[in-house]
Order: C-alpha cells, then sequence, then structure tokens
C-alpha cells in the first residue's frame, strides 16, 4: 500500500494504490512501480509514491480468531486528564 503524490491535490487528497509491479530501468536499479488505484492502473515513478507502514500477514490474519464487536473500546486516559478531573473535584469541593 502506497500514497500516490498528486501535484495538483492537497496531500490530505492523495489516492492510495496497491503495487501490483516493480519495473527496472536497464541498469536493473527500480525506478517505476504499476498500482492498482481504485479500478484504474497506473505507472507512476518510485519518487511519487510514499509507502504505508503497515504489517500484516496474510497467514494469521486467515488463521485469526472471530472479532466481537460487542467489546467496548478500552482507551486509557492520559494522565493530564487524569489529573485535571481530580483538580477539578477538589475545587468544586471547596466552593460547597
Amino acid at each position: 500500500m502506497v500514497i500516490i503524490k498528486d501535484d495538483d491535490r492537497n496531500r490530505n487528497k492523495w489516492k492510495l494504490g496497491i503495487i501490483e509491479d516493480l519495473i527496472a530501468g536497464i541498469d536493473g536499479i527500480v525506478r517505476v512501480a504499476k498500482l492498482r488505484a481504485g479500478k484504474a492502473t497506473l505507472d507512476r515513478a518510485i519518487q511519487q509514491l510514499y509507502p504505508l507502514e503497515l504489517t500484516c500477514d496474510r497467514a494469521a490474519v486467515e488463521s485469526s480468531v472471530q472479532l466481537k464487536p460487542g467489546v467496548p473500546a478500552f482507551r486509557p486516559r492520559r494522565d493530564a486528564a487524569v489529573a485535571a478531573n481530580l483538580r477539578i473535584q477538589d475545587i468544586a469541593t471547596e466552593m460547597d
């Protein structure tokens, strides 16, 4: 997976693509990639591609256990948020 640079658009509107094939020059250095972006296939220079740092092992995904959509999301509170909440409670008790 790569992000495809487009000079005509803002960075947050650049397309995502999947590399299908790499094309090497006469000297053996890869310079162009064939991409699949949506339904279209594109040829782009390597300098216009920004790889996404993804880790996905197909064997692990296929053999993984079923996800449980009913499980609540766990997001630990930041220390600053906990401290602010305690400070607000202290100020509220002082005012009473």
